[in-house]
């Protein structure tokens, strides 16, 4: 941990600060846009001593280099009922689940929200090892854990509508910063047990790897296989290894109804839209990832177009171009875990 004498260091030899002090006047001026994704960490999973959330966690990095953003939640939040304006709640290996979680869930879901579940979502209650608690919202029991086979996509499919028909290799990968593997040796064979259940994608058994249950106004969706993750923690980041992980995240979410409000042409650059506290601007922030200078095409949804875009360091306009409601910036250059910024403008950017 740095301490005050580190970055009076780092001023001295490399001017940090004063290079960019343009990024420190912006701090504070704005709001992130809402997202509408919650991601589930589990306070009781943690407690007790299991640590595969660190791994399952795709808040790290995997969401960002889509361009999807995310908030988290607890069990306290779900259990109180105020999750209701995030249409996705997203899990990220909560492997023990209480009876008043699994109740906060469901009154969730039938209220309209989306659930995910990944393989080892509530496997265990607060008393009671391998129960599998979440099954009462999945409508799915668990007969098997093991990924040693293909999936194959079913037709007619409720979500993932270009998927049908696919087949995969059922395993994935994830690879933590130990280079262990969290994903190839897991997978869950399913079996329906209630009604409003559909299985998205079976094993080679025949079994579910992936299924779908509507329940009242919303809907459970467990994802038995990992085939859809290939990624590497690198330096704290999750970073997808094979082009499947992105794919299979945005289309998901999209077919949820889950709208991107910025993008980028490289998934190193993560965007995100934000406002002003005046509420006078609507900001585009680009963020690269890497070490290595990026060039991209950024954009951003926008209710109209805008007279003029500004870049928010230098203050000087830049040329976009707008259409079906997006703006778009081309061939922006972004340094190495450096910070771009851009202003549609209703007053000009040296007054904030």
């Amino acid at each position: 941990f740095w301490d005050i004498e580190d970055y009076i260091k780092q001023e001295k030899q490399h001017q940090w600060f004063s290079k960019h002090k343009r990024h420190i006047q912006l701090h504070g001026k704005y709001l992130r846009a809402k997202p509408d994704i919650a991601i589930l960490r589990s306070n009781h999973t943690a407690l007790l001593g299991f640590s595969d959330f660190w791994s399952w966690d795709i808040g790290r990095g995997e969401l960002q280099s889509i361009h999807y953003d995310n908030v988290y939640t607890s069990e306290r939040e779900i259990e109180a009922g105020m999750l209701q304006d995030y249409p996705v709640i997203l899990d990220s290996g909560s492997e023990v689940m209480s009876d008043a979680l699994v109740a906060g869930i469901e009154q969730y879901v039938r209220a309209g929200g989306t659930f995910i579940a990944l393989h080892n979502t509530g496997r265990h209650s607060l008393s009671e090892a391998d129960c599998w608690p979440i099954q009462k919202l999945t409508g799915f029991k668990v007969t098997s854990t093991r990924a040693d086979e293909h999936i194959s996509f079913g037709k007619d499919l409720p979500v993932l509508p270009g998927w049908a028909d696919l087949r995969f290799e059922g395993r994935g990968k994830a690879l933590d910063y130990l280079r262990k593997d969290y994903a190839g040796e897991n997978g869950l064979h399913l079996s329906p047990v209630a009604d409003g259940t559909v299985s998205l994608a079976t094993w080679d058994d025949g079994t579910t790897a992936l299924g779908y249950r509507q329940l009242g106004k919303g809907r459970v969706i467990v994802l038995g296989s990992t085939f859809w993750r290939h990624a590497v923690d690198s330096e704290g980041v999750w970073k997808e290894n094979e082009r499947i992980s992105g794919r299979f995240l945005s289309d998901l979410l999209s077919s949820l109804g889950i709208n991107r409000l910025a993008n980028s042409s490289s998934n190193r650059i993560w965007a995100r839209k934000a406002y002003t506290k005046n509420g006078l601007q609507d900001w585009l922030l680009c963020f690269n990832s890497t070490t290595d200078e990026v060039t991209a095409d950024v954009s951003m949804a926008v209710d109209k177009a805008p007279e003029e875009v500004v870049d928010l360091h230098t203050k000087a306009p830049v040329p976009f171009t707008y259409e079906d409601g997006w703006i778009t910036i081309k061939d922006v250059v972004i340094g190495g875990y450096e910070t771009r910024a851009f202003a549609l403008t209703l007053v000009h950017p040296c007054q904030l």
